[in-house]
């Protein structure tokens, strides 16, 4: 609303109407008007799990791509952040050498120690164990752990993520029990 809005009073009234849980309820089940729900209500609304044949999987999807999705961090250099990481991950894949690509890996986990975000702190742990699984799966596992105590505690929506990300670090050193077992977590957390 703009500052000099002559109706700021009835503008603020009006939005407050418009998103109320009844009528906010009711616009997103039109048709015309492109809008998923947003609040909890809306997801679990019986007439809304009733106006189509597959309105209940619809509205079960949207809210799993809500609780489950990975999204990208919003903080500050996130974008230098994903890049270096990126480009550290490529270079290793490419045959560089890991120790370099581990210096690189650490940084960016202290970089994104210090600005307090966990996201960014559980993805440098996967890729600091996926890097270390090689040389040192005792090492792999402590950084997994580290990630998904990490993400439990504070991002608990990748914590899908960590286990299959750990499970398929397993599954690639040879250790296919211990990949069944940990796409096995992944699949619980995607449950829960």
């Amino acid at each position: 609303m703009a500052s000099t809005s002559k109706h700021k009073d009835a503008a603020y009234l009006f939005i407050q109407w418009l998103n109320s849980e009844k009528i906010s309820t009711e616009r997103v089940q039109l048709p015309y008007t492109l809008r998923d729900p947003y609040r909890l209500s809306q997801y679990t609304s019986p007439l809304y799990r009733s106006l189509w044949p597959a309105a209940k999987d619809y509205l079960l999807t949207l809210a799993d791509a809500a609780n489950y999705g990975v999204v990208d961090m919003i903080m500050p250099g996130w974008q230098d952040y994903a890049l270096s990481l990126d480009r550290m991950c490529t270079a290793v894949w490419a045959g560089q050498d890991p120790k370099a690509g581990l210096e690189a890996a650490q940084d960016a986990l202290k970089f994104a120690k210090k600005v307090d975000q966990p996201d960014a702190q559980v993805r440098c742990l996967i890729v600091l164990g996926e890097l270390k699984m090689a040389s040192s799966p005792a090492a792999a596992k402590r950084s997994f752990q580290e990630a998904s105590q990490l993400a439990e505690a504070r991002v608990p929506h990748l914590l899908r993520v960590v286990f299959d990300r750990w499970s398929r670090a397993a599954e690639a050193k040879g250790d296919s029990d211990e990949a069944l077992r940990l796409a096995r977590r992944a699949l619980e957390t995607a449950r829960t």
